[in-house]
């Protein structure tokens, strides 16, 4: 997550993507998202909440439906359905760069996990800041 604006309503980023790397399931805290992949391509997949008891952190998610992200795809994670993820399948074989607009800028969301139906909140931290590398971030 490289930061190259941000201010109090909204924050672009550049995320970049090695071979086969995904996101975690997670959402965006009821924030807008926009996305494009300037380099390589990327596939989003969509999932819907069947069940969810927020007291003890326990999920059940379902997926919908997937996108594909390119130079000329773009895409908006719906506010009515967020929680999503973002692969770059090994058989695009090749890395990848997208960007990214939240409306409003946020620092933490929810993260799911499918293999033990559970979900907790995460806090979000930078790689870069403006082209300066984090303090303790190592490449």
């Amino acid at each position: 997550r490289n930061l190259i604006y941000k201010d109090e309503r909204f924050e672009l980023m550049a995320l970049c993507w090695d071979k086969g790397q995904v996101s975690r399931i997670h959402n965006h805290a009821d924030q807008m998202c926009w996305m494009t992949v300037p380099v390589g391509k990327l596939r989003g997949q969509n999932f819907r909440i069947l069940e969810i008891e927020e007291a003890n952190g326990f999920c059940k998610l379902q997926e919908t439906d997937q996108f594909d992200l390119s130079d000329c795809l773009a895409a908006k994670v719906e506010l009515e359905e967020p929680v999503h993820q973002i692969l770059n399948l090994s058989e695009f074989d090749e890395r990848a760069v997208s960007l990214h607009i939240y409306s409003k800028p946020f620092e933490k969301c929810l993260s799911y996990c499918r293999e033990t139906d559970r979900f907790a909140e995460v806090s979000l931290y930078y790689t870069s800041v403006r082209g300066k590398l984090g303090s303790n971030i190592k490449l």
